[in-house]
């Protein structure tokens, strides 16, 4: 099967596996467009219409390339229904259709256009945040790391990251090789979405040079060698490192580098952890899971955050497995995900 083929079925799958529910349990849904971008819209039934609520604007995992509104419908749904506040859940649009940046870029105009014009959407501006999970961990990263410069924009509550993808060089992490494979998430499936979302295509030879190790080879002798330091394994703690797992499993030399993919897997925007000043972000909650082939990226962002001065909250659920968090009541992981994400947003929006 090739990939563009297997990219269709399993977004088919994605979708008939994850319905859209009924509105019920106090919370009613309506599909709209913010800054022509569509988005579900979820507030509690007995808000009255000009109360002013405190918002999550969600962006969905999917790994760039799948995903919707629709799919993460229960998860967005659960969260305005334990929260009582408003979820704006963001239907970006998807690689490798809509490559890099188009998707952050959707996320940065819905995010904007609550914050410039709280009034027009019933909105506390006090009490808005960015979450997602997996790719929208990513997405929401950058979102606050944009948002954070742009002039006469207000602040962010906070950022919510959930297991998050926040580089693509570094596929050698003890995350990514004791977890490679666990429940179908392996090395190969994820370089393929992050090529897709970056370049719009998984071209094979440049499967080899980022599996292999050839772009962070290549990095390290350029004048963003320093972007290394940021993925250095020793600042990862000890006792992620118990569980035993073989380094450099798939060195490859020899391919010319094509300068777009340097230059789009360099880029902070593109994945979030190498932005180089991080100083004055919101408040960050990051929640990991032991077996995740993201833990590591989660926990290096996490470090990094805190020697920038910024407020961390950082979660990790031991018998957690990545997308254990839209899986919710099924599993007690999932269970103790949503519970401590909940209590964070309960605390910071003073609930």
């Amino acid at each position: 099967m090739d990939w563009g083929t297997e990219i269709g079925t399993t977004r088919y799958l994605f979708e008939r596996v994850n319905p859209r529910k009924q509105d019920g349990d106090g919370v009613i849904s309506y599909d709209s467009k913010i800054a022509n971008v569509p988005v579900r819209v979820y507030q509690p039934k007995s808000t009255t219409e000009d109360a002013e609520l405190p918002v999550i604007v969600y962006f969905h995992g999917g790994g760039m390339v799948m995903g919707s509104v629709n799919s993460y419908d229960e998860t967005t749904r659960y969260l305005a229904t334990a929260l009582k506040i408003k979820i704006v859940s963001v239907g970006y649009r998807l690689a490798p259709e809509h490559p890099f940046p188009i998707p952050v870029q959707d996320c940065i105009a819905v995010t904007k256009a609550i914050l410039q014009s709280p009034s027009e959407y019933n909105i506390d501006v006090s009490k808005v945040a960015v979450v997602g999970d997996s790719a929208g961990g990513n997405l929401a990263a950058a979102v606050a790391q944009k948002l954070a410069r742009a002039e006469n924009i207000p602040n962010l509550n906070f950022q919510g990251l959930i297991y998050p993808a926040l580089q693509s060089l570094d596929f050698n992490l003890p995350s990514f090789l004791q977890n490679n494979r666990v429940l179908g998430h392996d090395r190969l499936q994820s370089i393929r979405f992050r090529l897709n979302y970056g370049l719009g295509s998984a071209d094979p030879t440049n499967v080899e040079i980022v599996l292999g190790g050839e772009l962070l080879r290549h990095v390290e002798n350029t004048d963003k060698a320093y972007l290394l330091s940021y993925l250095n394994a020793s600042h990862i703690p000890q006792r992620f490192k118990e569980r035993e797992y073989k380094t450099n499993v798939s060195r490859t030399e020899g391919h010319p580098l094509p300068q777009k993919l340097y230059k789009t897997f360099t880029n902070p925007s593109f994945m979030p952890l190498l932005r180089k000043d991080l100083q004055g972000l919101a408040d960050t909650y990051i929640m990991t899971c032991e077996f995740d082939m993201l833990r590591d990226d989660g926990i290096l962002y996490a470090r990094r955050l805190k020697k920038a001065g910024v407020e961390v909250k950082w979660d990790h659920i031991e018998s957690g497995f990545h997308g254990v968090f839209s899986l919710g009541e099924n599993y007690e992981a999932g269970k103790e995900a949503r519970e401590k994400f909940i209590a964070y947003t309960k605390k910071k929006f003073e609930l």
